[in-house]
C-alpha cells in the first residue's frame, strides 16, 4: 500500500518538474470550470449524463456552457468502450452565443490494485461547427489515484496528450492535472482539482482551478 502511493507522489513530483520550466514562458489565463455529473451503471452498461460552465480571463468572463451524454459497454471491471456528444454554448459577449458539436468514441483501460488505480483513456473526436466541416482528433489520458479510505479521500493526478488529425498528425495541446475527490457517500463526490492547459502551437497556457461534483445512481 506504501509501495502504490509513494508511486502516486512520484508522479506528481515528475510532472511538476517535467512542466516548470514552461509556467512563465507563455501567455497565460486563470480559469475555473465547474461541472455536475450523473451515471447509471447496470451490469454490462454505463450511462453518463455531465454539464460545465466555464470562466476565462482571470475568472472575470465567461467562456462556455456544455453538456454531454455517454453510452459505454462493459466488457469488464478492467475494460469499457462507448460513443458520446457533447454540445458547447461559446459565449462571443453581448449575449451571443456559438454552437460548437462533438461526437466521440472513447475506449478506457483501468487496472485496479486494492486502493490505487491506474487507468488510459483513448478517446477519437470529431469536433466541428457544421457536420460539413469536420475537424478530427485524438486524445489520451493516464490517470491514478489512491483511495485514502479513513479520511473518505482520493487524491489523483493525470496528463492528457491531444492531437489533430487535419492535414496529418499535429501536437495540439496537453494537460497535467492535480486533485482531490471527497467522497460524501458510496454513489457521492466532490471534486477539486489544478490543471495546466498547455496550448503548443500558440503557445498559451490556461491554469484551471475546478470543482465538480458526481453522483452515481
Amino acid at each position: 500500500m506504501k509501495r502504490r502511493f509513494s508511486f502516486l507522489i512520484s508522479i506528481y513530483i515528475l510532472l511538476f518538474f517535467t512542466y516548470s520550466d514552461r509556467l512563465y514562458s507563455q501567455r497565460s489565463d486563470l480559469a475555473s470550470w465547474i461541472y455536475i455529473e450523473a451515471d447509471i451503471t447496470g451490469s454490462h452498461w454505463q450511462g453518463v449524463l455531465s454539464g460545465e460552465f466555464r470562466l476565462k480571463d482571470n475568472i472575470g468572463k465567461v467562456d462556455l456552457y456544455s453538456g454531454g451524454l455517454f453510452g459505454y459497454y462493459l466488457f469488464s471491471k478492467a475494460f469499457k468502450m462507448g460513443v458520446g456528444y457533447e454540445y458547447f454554448a461559446n459565449d462571443l459577449g453581448s449575449g451571443k452565443l456559438e454552437s460548437e458539436h462533438r461526437t466521440m468514441i472513447q475506449s478506457v483501460v483501468q487496472y485496479p490494485v486494492a486502493n490505487f488505480k491506474l487507468a488510459w483513456r483513448s478517446s477519437f473526436m470529431d469536433t466541428f461547427y457544421k457536420l460539413s466541416d469536420p475537424n478530427f482528433g485524438v486524445r489520451n489520458r493516464l490517470k491514478a489515484d489512491y483511495y485514502l479510505e479513513k479520511v473518505h479521500l482520493k487524491p489523483f493526478v493525470y496528463t492528457e496528450i491531444y492531437h489533430e488529425l487535419e492535414s496529418g498528425i499535429k501536437h495540439q495541446k496537453n494537460r497535467y492535472a492535480t486533485g482531490i475527490n471527497y467522497m460524501i457517500k458510496n454513489n457521492q463526490q466532490f471534486d477539486l482539482y489544478y490543471m495546466i492547459e498547455d496550448y503548443h502551437s500558440r503557445k498559451f497556457t490556461r491554469h484551471v482551478i475546478g470543482l465538480g461534483y458526481c453522483i452515481s445512481i
